[in-house]
């Protein structure tokens, strides 16, 4: 209760008496509520805080993995490069996906041409129609070996042996096929 007094002109004075427990209970209430507002918004700060800790530290792991399979992706390309062979991964819907410098080359393209070409943009249509068939086998889940003749770098008749190999999901799907072409124009020519 909260009283207050005043003094009268003749004699005497006045006391108001005013009662402040509902006011005193509700600054209280505010006052709690306040408490326990800042008591929240301090344990969510340091909740979101923490989240970002971890987030920018995973970032910076994804970052140092991505790094770590750049470099090993490049050292893959550049032992495939060494091969002397033809190196492709071609996917169901017959879009290049990868190919070696050997690859690339022995169709007049080079490596970073080829990927996302389809076969026939990168083989031409003669040597498409003589592969397609044996493509289209692998595709469907068959290891496949065939020879064929085309054009090559140098203008004169080549032979290739190649070997698709399917690139199956392990629900059974396949998703494409590897390619492994070797020149067997010399062996042939010794042969006859």
């Amino acid at each position: 209760t909260l009283f207050r007094s005043f003094p009268l002109p003749h004699q005497g004075f006045i006391t108001v008496y005013t009662d402040v427990t509902e006011q005193r209970r509700a600054a209280e209430q505010i006052s709690r509520h306040q408490a326990e507002l800042e008591e929240h918004i301090a344990s969510r700060t340091e909740a979101l805080t923490r989240a970002n800790r971890e987030l920018t530290a995973a970032v910076d792991s994804n970052r140092a993995i991505t790094q770590a399979l750049r470099r090993s992706e490049q050292r893959l390309r550049e032992i495939t490069d060494a091969i002397p062979a033809a190196i492709a991964y071609v996917d169901k819907d017959r879009i290049y996906r990868y190919a070696n410098k050997g690859y690339a080359e022995w169709f007049g393209w080079s490596a970073d041409q080829v990927p996302g070409r389809h076969i026939q943009d990168v083989t031409g249509q003669e040597v498409f129609e003589v592969v397609a068939p044996d493509v289209g086998r692998a595709l469907s889940g068959e290891r496949v070996t065939y020879e064929y003749q085309l054009t090559g770098r140098d203008g004169s008749p080549a032979r290739a042996r190649s070997t698709l190999v399917p690139d199956i999901s392990p629900d059974g799907t396949v998703l494409g096929c590897y390619v492994h072409s070797v020149d067997v124009t010399e062996q042939r020519r010794t042969q006859a």
